[in-house]
């Protein structure tokens, strides 16, 4: 629903955003040309029911190919190093990286295990930051 008002503010800010959503926590990335369209993309995913949390990464200027070739190959090596994990339900995590920066979206069996998740995922190669959207369940 999201992406779609997003195309309604223009195709580009449409292809150019990324839209996660978990739980009504709204996560948006990307890299868009005009700076007026990080406060429009902002404002439309405010206008969704249920959302309770907008956090918007979206910069101005160009992601470079090298650096999104790179941010896949990052996701891709954090999602194998979860799932190779005995100690983590890899499937309760959502990622996405932009930049290098690994943004984890999803639920944690325990503080240990997430504890576990972040450190899995601080230990691939390339990855800057790690920002947790991740909720424990109790």
């Amino acid at each position: 629903v999201i992406k779609s008002k997003l195309y309604k503010v223009s195709p580009e800010l449409y292809s150019a955003a990324s839209v996660s959503v978990d739980r009504g926590c709204v996560l948006l990335t990307g890299a868009v040309q005009n700076p007026e369209w990080i406060s429009s993309a902002e404002k439309e995913a405010w206008t969704v029911d249920g959302v309770v949390v907008v956090d918007n990464n979206i910069i101005v200027g160009n992601i470079p190919v090298s650096q999104a070739l790179q941010d896949a190959l990052i996701t891709s090596t954090c999602r194998t190093s979860l799932i190779c994990s005995k100690d983590i339900k890899s499937v309760n995590y959502k990622l996405k990286t932009v930049n290098g920066i690994v943004y984890v979206t999803g639920i944690s069996r325990s503080q240990n295990e997430l504890n576990k998740t972040l450190e899995t995922l601080q230990g691939v190669r390339n990855v800057k930051k790690i920002i947790s959207y991740v909720n424990v369940i109790k």
